[in-house]
C-alpha cells in the first residue's frame, strides 16, 4: 500500500499539467462530490468487480487526498 501512496505522489509531481486552477463556476461542489461517489458505490454493488468504477472512486478521493480511501480502491 505504501508504494502505491508513494507512486501516486511521484506521479503527481511529474505531471504538475494534471493539476489545473479552476475558477469557482469549474469547482466541483460537494453535492457533485457526493453524488458522484454514491453514484460509483451503487455500480460497485451490483458489480464489486466494476474497474470503471473503481478507478474513478480512486480518482474522486485521490483529488478529496483522502489517501487511504483512494488506495482501497486503488489496489482492488
Amino acid at each position: 500500500m505504501c508504494f502505491l501512496l508513494l507512486y501516486l505522489i511521484y506521479y503527481k509531481v511529474q505531471n504538475p499539467s494534471l493539476v489545473n486552477k479552476v475558477s469557482k463556476e469549474e469547482k466541483a461542489t460537494k453535492q457533485d462530490i457526493e453524488s458522484a461517489i454514491t453514484k460509483y458505490m451503487r455500480r460497485l454493488k451490483e458489480n464489486p468487480d466494476d474497474i470503471e468504477a473503481l478507478k474513478y472512486l480512486g480518482g474522486i478521493f485521490m483529488q478529496m487526498e483522502a489517501w487511504d480511501k483512494a488506495c482501497f480502491f486503488l489496489e482492488r
